[in-house]
């Protein structure tokens, strides 16, 4: 029966140590398209399994300590002979450790290809935000403003993990401009993960109306965060909006359209006095504004790929240090 149960335990370790050995190179594996999902899931396995193998080491380290003293104690080697056992469990994590360091250099190969790929395809969006620049003498307060003169549609990035372009305007985009926002009167649905409107949606944790509003007082663009699918089912009804703030998100694609090139004073005749406002804040490094795709790897992990538009970008940034990929920063977190 003891040789039985032994045997169990050994054959159950060597299959901890067998998945957590394969789950280390899923860990890394390049995101496309058809490994969105796929490669999420052999994530937490991998990361699952590598927990599994750490406490079946440190459980096989105390066994080795129980075998030393018990071999110290009966003054015999033979107890000597499950070390190799026991021991098992932590050569194959020292396995792991080092395949989790060596497998990234290939894999960077191919995930650097496709995000120069993606600055390529991003041309075009980078080219419209130039036009719009030119024409307008700011840069767009939104993405969604230069849909349609200068794009058919907001363009995602091609890679299903990571789909959409983050935007942000600063100061030097727009000179003077404050971004004023309207609770629309229940909370936060599922955010698009792009907006940086964190400094009052994530501490007000509702949906929001935002119009930006040049320093001339003239409304130059408007968006929302963290709306969910009832916007754009009702009119717009001036009386309804003060009345019921909970009917606003449903009204609040057709308000949009009509609110852009009128004034400051116009739109808090219509809607009210604004739930709160903000001054557009200064860039670290100057740049009128900031295309960001979110790229982590794995779980805990950040990184970033960055677009500014003079491409000019430091060594270091955001928290890591920073690889130059066409016009594009990627920055290793």
């Amino acid at each position: 029966m003891r040789s039985l149960l032994l045997r169990i335990l050994l054959a159950s370790w060597l299959a901890a140590c067998a998945l957590g050995m394969a789950g280390a190179a899923p860990a890394w594996l390049y995101a496309s398209e058809s490994l969105d999902q796929v490669q999420l899931l052999l994530e937490w396995v991998a990361i699952a399994a590598f927990l599994g193998l750490l406490a079946l080491s440190c459980l096989g380290l105390l066994l080795d300590l129980v075998v030393l003293l018990y071999a110290l104690y009966l003054r015999e080697a033979a107890p000597l002979k499950w070390l190799v056992p026991w021991s098992l469990p932590l050569l194959l994590l020292a396995g792991t450790i080092g395949a989790v360091w060596i497998s990234p250099w290939g894999v960077w190969r191919a995930r650097g290809a496709a995000f120069r790929a993606l600055a390529e395809r991003s041309e075009r969006l980078t080219v419209a935000i130039d036009c719009y620049w030119l024409d307008q003498g700011h840069v767009p307060p939104t993405l969604e403003a230069l849909v349609p003169r200068y794009l058919l549609s907001v363009p995602d990035t091609g890679i299903a993990r990571y789909p959409r372009y983050c935007y942000s305007v600063f100061e030097g985009g727009i000179r003077g401009a404050r971004m004023l926002w309207y609770d629309l009167g229940r909370p936060a649905g599922e955010s698009d993960e792009c907006f940086h409107y964190y400094f009052v949606g994530a501490r007000q944790g509702c949906a929001m109306l935002v119009v930006v509003v040049d320093g001339a007082g003239s409304i130059v663009g408007t968006d929302t965060d963290s709306v969910d699918g009832e916007a754009n089912q009702h009119s717009f009804d001036a009386a309804l909006w003060k009345a019921e703030p909970k009917q606003r998100a449903s009204m609040v694609e057709d308000l949009r359209r009509s609110l852009e090139g009128r004034s400051v004073d116009d739109l808090r005749s219509l809607l009210g006095p604004e739930d709160g406002a903000e001054d557009l804040q200064p860039h670290y490094w100057g740049t009128p504004f900031e295309l960001t795709v979110h790229c982590s790897i794995g779980v805990l992990n950040w990184d970033e790929f960055v677009y500014w538009p003079l491409e000019e970008y430091p060594d270091h940034m955001m928290g890591g240090w920073v690889e130059r990929i066409g016009g594009w920063a990627y920055v290793h977190e």
